[in-house]
């Protein structure tokens, strides 16, 4: 199950950030996005996640989530946070 959520979260195909059919902005990454950050509330869950192969995946996780910590637009909702 990790597995996918890692190639969903990595992958570059446009239908993982394409709108999911009847919402408006809701994206497969977002809803990914979403799992892991209630998944990783627990450490046990991080070091399933940090174990999960292929290791590249983690690595490009890892550049996104900080691409898009550095986003202007998510340094605004960073701050109400």
């Amino acid at each position: 199950m990790l597995d996918g959520l890692l190639f969903w979260a990595t992958t570059t195909a446009a239908y993982a950030r394409d709108p999911i059919p009847h919402t408006h902005s809701l994206t497969i990454q977002n809803l990914v996005m979403e799992i892991f950050c209630k998944m990783c509330a627990h450490s046990e869950n991080i070091n399933l996640l940090l174990a999960t192969p292929p290791m590249d995946r983690i690595v490009q996780l890892f550049q996104k989530l900080s691409k898009l910590l550095t986003e202007t637009d998510q340094v605004g909702l960073l701050s109400i946070l």
